[in-house]
């Protein structure tokens, strides 16, 4: 029916295209309906514009597999690359299309219990009733030729001139009749097809590589990865520096891929603010896939596996390890034009034992305090309730963005620390679904009583802020709620608040020696808990509290270490010259960093 009797090229491509977009939704409309509450109203158009792509991106994503197979067999990695663009090129743009239709006004419906099982039952009928309506309108009707008349015509046509027997002026011998069906080859309009899809080949990589250059903004990304932190900070030149990983590696590198393009896989440093798993072990498998520079820990052990194989892939001798540094309060990093200073842990502060609650580990986070072009955001790691008094008696600054700490537990971000901050931005790193009861419903309305805006990763997806000159730009990945929103620095402020100012009296770098990390506590595991390094909030929550386990079948947390060369730029530390930190079994050289 959409196609017709006679269809020409273009409306046979779009009647092929809706045809099967509108036949695979209305076959899972019912599971879509019950399972997730949501009725698309864009999918057929968007699958429309995204149909020309599909098969290009099969193919290319083949080439991209045998790029990959052929640089793991020993081949230079850049082959891999370099065969893999198209295939990167191809699904960036179906994914930026499926983006850009979820993005629009009413592009779906939501349908909460119990109206959507009405309507996944209706629905299901409609398409049983339909294709047995379909069906017996098949049998009564034979199939037409594919082009009606027309191709009857045409098919008659060739018989009857098949039957004719050769005139005088047509060609009669079988010498004739080959030469007639000859093609005639044009060597000139070919070599000028190559020649201009090299051209436009040329110009899409000039204009994707012109995309992914640095802009001069600064990026913070709270990126969605699951009950854990993991937050990549952009300089506006192009230094990274990627606080914490998660606990699953598979996801931090989906993440990551979405961020860096395949021809820079460069992270330029890497903060582990504690060793618990849900922020170390994702870090597993990033040593194997991207160029890490450098390592900064607060020198605490963890006690879970995850840092057993984090410590065990930073133990590798290869010479492209990351150097590794242990931080303290005072120290500095810049990362381009971003100034980060450590708040805590104090020197001397790290804990002779591990408390089976997992306090105690929280409570040696690192705090970050960055500023860039006048606007400050703080990094809290998951430090507890503890620490707030000490950081507040020492002055702390308002700041822009608050990256909530601990998950948004009960336990963290007091009402204090937010009378002295009052962040315009909170966004909570939290797992949806999860055991813990976080956010706790206490700590959402401290924060919607100070910020001006509360976001979540569970709800929000990825929260990127980007602090571009005056402007202050906040953009979601998905989640459930909107797309995106926009505010700027120099109107209406969110909060009010006097200007910004030096108005901070941190302790200035405290010198001190190599700090010495507490030996792996593998022969007393029987000591540590590891499933309370969070409490439920807010009563017993089914499920046990325990932590985030890897999603199936993603990297293990211990893969063999590969052999890669590494770089560290746009990292710099000017203010710390001391040795770096060493742990038994895995010393690093005595001189001082860059």
């Amino acid at each position: 029916r959409l196609a017709g009797s006679n269809p020409g090229r273009v409306r046979s491509w779009l009647a092929e295209s809706l045809g099967v977009s509108l036949a695979a939704q209305a076959a899972t409309l019912p599971v879509i309906l019950l399972d997730f509450g949501r009725l698309s109203l864009v999918s057929p158009v968007v699958n429309v514009l995204v149909a020309p792509f599909v098969a290009p991106a099969m193919a290319a994503s083949a080439v991209a597999l045998a790029g990959g197979l052929a640089a793991a067999a020993g081949l230079p990695a850049l082959v891999a690359t370099i065969v893999g663009l198209p295939a990167w090129f191809l699904l960036g743009v179906i994914i930026g299309i499926v983006r850009a239709g979820a993005g629009l006004p009413f592009a779906s419906v939501g349908l909460d219990p119990p109206v959507n099982l009405v309507a996944a039952v209706a629905a299901a009928v409609a398409v049983g009733v339909t294709a047995r309506w379909a069906g017996r309108r098949a049998r009564g009707h034979p199939a037409m030729p594919p082009h009606g008349a027309q191709a009857t015509a045409t098919g008659a046509n060739a018989t009857a001139g098949a039957a004719t027997p050769p005139t005088a002026g047509s060609p009669s011998t079988a010498e004739g009749s080959r030469s007639s069906a000859r093609p005639t080859r044009h060597a000139g309009p070919r070599a000028l097809r190559i020649v201009g899809l090299l051209v436009a080949s040329a110009l899409v990589a000039v204009i994707v590589a012109g995309a992914h250059r640095p802009d001069g903004a600064t990026r913070i990304t709270v990126m969605d990865v699951g009950q854990g932190d993991a937050i990549l900070i952009e300089g506006g030149h192009g230094g990274r520096l990627l606080v914490d990983g998660g606990p699953d590696p598979g996801r931090l590198l989906v993440d990551l891929d979405e961020r860096l393009p395949p021809w820079d896989r460069r992270i330029d440093a890497v903060v582990l603010t504690h060793p618990h798993e849900d922020h170390v072990a994702g870090l597993v498998a990033l040593l194997a896939h991207e160029r890490v520079g450098r390592v900064f820990e607060s020198g605490l052990a963890g006690p879970g596996p995850g840092y057993a194989a984090w410590e065990s892939e930073l133990a590798e001798t290869n010479t492209g390890q990351p150097t590794r540094w242990a931080l303290a309060t005072g120290d500095t990093l810049d990362v381009d034009d971003v100034h980060l200073r450590v708040l805590w842990p104090d020197p001397g502060s790290l804990p002779s034992h591990l408390a089976n609650d997992g306090s105690a580990i929280n409570n040696e986070s690192i705090v970050l305090l960055g500023e860039v072009e006048g606007h400050r955001f703080l990094l809290t790691g998951d430090m507890e309730q503890d620490v707030d008094p000490v950081l507040i008696a020492r002055g702390l600054p308002t700041v822009d963005v608050l990256k909530v700490a601990h998950h948004g537990s009960r336990t963290a971000t007091t009402q204090p620390l937010l009378d002295a901050l009052r962040p315009r931005i909170a966004a909570i790193s939290v797992g949806a679904g999860n055991s813990y009861g976080h956010p706790a419903a206490a700590t959402l309305e401290r924060l919607g009583a100070v910020a001006g805006t509360v976001l979540r990763t569970d709800l929000d997806g990825s929260i990127t802020i980007t602090f571009d000159g005056a402007a202050v730009r906040v953009q979601r990945s998905g989640g459930r709620r909107a797309a995106w929103a926009e505010t700027a620095s120099d109107a209406a402020p969110m909060v009010e608040r006097e200007a910004p100012g030096p108005a901070t009296t941190l302790p200035p770098p405290v010198p001190r020696a190599a700090t010495t990390m507490l030996p792996h506590p593998a022969a007393n595991a029987g000591t540590h808990d590891l499933s309370r390094y969070h409490r439920p909030d807010d009563g017993p929550v089914p499920g046990g509290g325990g932590p985030a386990a890897p999603v199936p079948r993603s990297p293990g947390l211990a893969p063999a270490a590969l052999a890669r060369r590494r770089r560290g730029r746009g990292v710099a530390r000017p203010a710390d010259r001391r040795a770096p930190a060493t742990r038994s079994g895995a010393g690093r050289d005595g001189r001082a960093p860059p």
